[in-house]
């Protein structure tokens, strides 16, 4: 089973041995590596220089992706560290539980089960940010509701010290590419009153995971060539062109897809069933027929270490090929 697996480009020799090391263990038989960056930046209509924002648990990266000589190449990656979807969280838990103090004389940290309430409901009540009003939090705790008001400028504040980060190593980077388009991830165009910030810098367009991936799929043949398992960060443009647009500028759906982190397996042909068997994602919603597609699971983008979105397209003459992105399974 031929794989390719996206990776950060902050990843280090170590990590990607220890990644590969993993893939090893599974059915799955490692023939490439690729920057998960130059994936997001080929993602674009048309190839053009880039710079690209991946949150991830702990870190958001900055890769500058640059468009010569027919070749988009990456050549420069910046982690800046705290500003992961980790610390999101932890200021949201904060913010509601002083204002479930204030509000209500409850503090929902007091107890574990109720701590938990209130992390478990942090990503729906994100998804749900006010727009200029006030956004209402319920929490059920031991037969009783709590309700506390939470206002947009509240949750902008609360956020100040992440964004203030974030805006600082992209002002340093635009230095470099003034004119370079800006592309961020879904989960940080969510963060409230980032994506204003970021529309101010210039075009900005959303790349969703399930689109770089798909890039990568088409342009299999480039990632797997050569001799050994090194890291690819150049992608010829020609082989893009026939690719046709794969996101839109400032994509409404895209941002929507981007409020959760869907974990799909994508199966056709003969080989499907023996994949869906060996990757242990075939719930019993799934078909087994000629064609298959199976939404194994909704994963929050604010909750645990592993971001995992596997697309797989099986043919029934040839060896599946698999696409995995490997986003924060080891920051």
């Amino acid at each position: 089973m031929s794989t390719v697996l996206s990776v950060p480009g902050s990843f280090s020799q170590q990590q990607l041995g220890i990644l590969v090391g993993i893939a090893k263990q599974t059915p799955l038989q490692v023939n490439g590596l690729v920057d998960s960056a130059l994936l997001t930046a080929a993602a674009l209509p048309v190839a053009k220089t880039s710079l690209v924002m991946q949150q991830q648990l702990h870190q958001t990266l900055f890769s500058l992706v640059e468009l010569n000589a027919g070749q988009l190449r990456v050549v420069e990656t910046q982690a800046v560290a705290s500003t992961g979807s980790a610390q999101v969280l932890d200021a949201l838990m904060h913010l509601s539980t002083d204002l479930f103090i204030e509000q209500c004389r409850f503090n929902p940290q007091h107890d574990a089960a109720t701590e938990q309430l209130l992390y478990n409901a942090l990503p729906q009540w994100l998804s749900s940010q006010p727009n200029g009003s006030t956004l209402q939090l319920d929490l059920n705790a031991d037969g009783t509701a709590y309700t506390a008001k939470l206002t947009s400028d509240s949750l902008v504040a609360a956020l100040a010290p992440i964004r203030s980060r974030l805006l600082e190593q992209l002002a340093a980077l635009r230095q470099r590419a003034p004119e370079a388009e800006l592309i961020a991830c879904p989960t940080l165009a969510a963060l409230p009153g980032l994506h204003d910030a970021l529309r101010s810098q210039g075009s900005l367009s959303i790349v969703a995971v399930e689109q770089s991936l798909a890039v990568a799929h088409k342009v299999s043949d480039q990632l797997t060539s050569g001799e050994g398992l090194s890291l690819h960060r150049a992608l010829n443009v020609e082989a893009l062109d026939t690719l046709g647009p794969a996101v839109a500028p400032d994509n409404e759906s895209a941002k929507a897809r981007g409020s959760f982190a869907t974990a799909t397996l994508h199966a056709d042909g003969g080989d499907a069933e023996q994949l869906l068997k060996q990757l242990r994602l075939a719930p019993a919603c799934c078909s087994l027929s000629k064609s298959c597609a199976t939404e194994a699971q909704q994963l929050s983008p604010w909750r645990g270490p592993i971001h995992s979105i596997i697309r797989s397209h099986c043919s029934r003459l040839t060896p599946a090929t698999v696409t995995m992105s490997a986003a924060n399974i080891l920051s």
